[in-house]
């Protein structure tokens, strides 16, 4: 294929990278944190009058709650536009963003490398278990897929300044401090580690030359921004109080609760990286085999075993969490994983340079051709599952709208008190899961039997109280959906233009 048709396609495939994300985030409601964002008497949204509220109120979220300033306050800057639409496009261009940043750290590939990059797309919808959670839901994407492509976007300028060795400019010294500071403001374990990957950039520089003489200003200034950054989000009052009540509550402590929260690690990692971490074993043994020197296998992998490296200790680093960290928690790092198997599958797909001899042209045209096959047939197949969870997926909204304009038509009614059904249980897959999470429970806000237990034994039921807080209401009583016939005829209309964040 000649460059100017994949050019084509490579912008083709950016538009799909897009507009599949902006689909499912359309179709994706507001609800549990995003309301109580919205509605906490605090720092609250629906306390701003204007725009420079919003650092006041991200100040009283940063002395209260967490220190993810950077990530909370693009999801304030989103709901104080009070409409979801510009999220959507926003989150979708976003997620297109980070597919190019990606692509950008694949060292080994052609211009318009159409199958590296239709890779990118298909590994980041397949191999991110929690992709509602980080991708779709509007608080979600702004912790997760907005402050990763924040620190991608950092990692990669200053990689890309390395290697061309970019001389010192008071310009190029300002974004190198604002990026850095955003990057290192973002998410605790993302943040940390992409400067570790800045430090081990540094040092194999250092050892390259033999002398610090290659450190310009503009490397101190995006170091020192990133380490600044962290250390505002590590040391905000709020989070160190939040981590020592969630540590009371673990049933081990000590050597024990380390090795508690390793093996609830090493278990999600199994669960739901192992194909990657497989894949990158994988590929180095057939990289070495393929290679005919040792020193080009180190040269081509170097920076594939980088990023595996940054993804280990990015992952690693979350046996500090009490109680082990929720499923998202882990999306830096597995996207760093990616980072390295493409790495390794870039390698493969153009390796005819490798050999010690001229491949057989034969031979290799069949390899090329099984290579495009498995990425064709890896596309259709994400094609069937995307179509099929996202009749899934609109069902759910549907459901979720529903609830909602019958939760303000009885609000405004007066009513206090409130039924109404639970999801059903046959829309429940990977791009609707953050929905089900934040469901209510059957009963008066409480799952099953639980009314058993004595006041003090309740579990807290977060969901309960801030659809009830939102709607201003006392309580909601969730029922079956099977059976359930209140609702009134809502129109799709209806649907599309429901604004809860009033």
């Amino acid at each position: 294929m000649s460059e100017k048709s994949r050019k084509k396609v490579f912008y083709i495939l950016m538009a799909v990278a897009c507009l599949s994300v902006m689909i499912y985030a359309f179709l994706t409601p507001n609800m549990s944190d995003d309301l109580v964002y919205w509605d906490h008497n605090d720092y609250g949204m629906k306390l701003a009058s204007s725009f420079w509220d919003l650092f006041r109120l991200e100040y009283m979220h940063y002395l209260d709650h967490s220190g993810r300033n950077v990530a909370h306050f693009i999801l304030r800057v989103f709901l104080f536009m009070r409409t979801k639409w510009v999220f959507n496009v926003v989150s979708a261009l976003v997620f297109m963003i980070q597919t190019l940043l990606i692509y950008a750290n694949i060292d080994m590939k052609k211009k318009y490398d159409i199958r590296v990059y239709a890779i990118i797309i298909c590994f980041l919808w397949i191999f991110d278990p929690a992709i509602s959670d980080t991708v779709f839901w509007e608080d979600g994407a702004c912790n997760y897929l907005f402050t990763t492509t924040i620190i991608l976007g950092f990692i990669t300028y200053f990689r890309k300044c390395m290697i061309q060795e970019k001389k010192n400019t008071i310009r190029l010294m300002i974004i190198m401090a604002i990026t850095g500071l955003l990057a290192g403001w973002g998410n605790e374990n993302t943040s940390g580690g992409a400067i570790l990957l800045i430090m081990i950039l540094l040092f194999l520089k250092w050892r390259e030359n033999k002398s610090v003489s290659f450190v310009k200003p503009w490397m101190v200034c995006g170091f020192a921004g990133s380490v600044v950054g962290f250390m505002i989000m590590f040391f905000c009052p709020a989070e160190h109080s939040r981590v020592d009540g969630a540590s009371s509550k673990e049933a081990h402590s000590g050597i024990l609760g380390i090795m508690a929260r390793f093996l609830k690690m090493v278990l999600n990692v199994k669960n739901n990286y192992l194909i990657l971490v497989l894949m990158f074993v994988v590929l180095l043994i057939i990289v070495r085999s393929i290679c005919a020197t040792k020193e080009k296998y180190i040269e081509v992998t170097a920076f594939m075993k980088l990023m595996g490296f940054i993804a280990l200790a990015t992952t690693l680093s979350l046996i500090v969490v009490p109680d082990g960290p929720q499923l998202r928690a882990y999306y830096g790092a597995g996207i760093f994983l990616m980072i390295a198997v493409i790495n390794g599958l870039a390698v493969v797909m153009n390796m005819t340079d490798l050999s010690d001899s001229a491949a057989n042209d034969k031979i290799e045209r069949m390899l090329q051709g099984v290579y495009s096959s498995a990425i064709i047939v890896m596309m259709v197949c994400s094609s069937f599952v995307y179509i099929e969870d996202g009749a899934k997926v609109a069902r759910v909204f549907r459901e979720y709208s529903e609830r909602y304009l019958y939760l303000a038509e009885k609000a405004a009614a007066g009513e206090t008190d409130v039924v109404v059904p639970i999801l059903r249980p046959d829309w429940k897959c990977r791009f609707t899961e953050t929905a089900y999470n934040n469901d209510i429970w059957l009963g008066d806000g409480w799952p099953p039997n639980v009314n058993e237990l004595d006041e003090s034994e309740k579990p807290y039921n977060p969901n309960y109280y801030i659809y009830a807080c939102h709607f201003g209401l006392d309580s909601i009583i969730g029922v079956e959906r099977d059976g359930w016939s209140d609702y009134p005829e809502y129109s799709f209309s209806d649907y599309i233009t429901l604004n809860i964040m009033k």
